[in-house]
């Protein structure tokens, strides 16, 4: 019977005032080349005034580049995995 795993992972930066934000990289995507399969991927981002680019470091692990357009007071990502 295989080991099934659910992980949940939530980062909150709180501020006094509304601040302009510069870009995020957030680096919590499960490798491309991992031996366990990934059986479902969730990142979630407020403000949702942003954009997401996706990118890949030169080791090949993906990379989530986070563009805001806004200020904003509070900045939550949660990241959410299935194995």
């Amino acid at each position: 019977m295989p080991l099934l795993a659910h992980l949940n992972h939530l980062t909150r930066y709180q501020y006094d005032r509304a601040v302009n934000l510069g870009p995020h990289i957030v680096r919590l995507h499960p490798a491309p080349h991992c031996r366990t399969p990934i059986n479902a991927y969730a990142l979630t981002v407020r403000p949702s005034s942003h954009f997401i680019h996706w990118q890949q470091d030169p080791l090949a692990n993906r990379l989530a580049r986070l563009v805001f357009t806004q200020p904003c007071t509070t900045l939550p990502t949660t990241n959410t995995t299935d194995r």
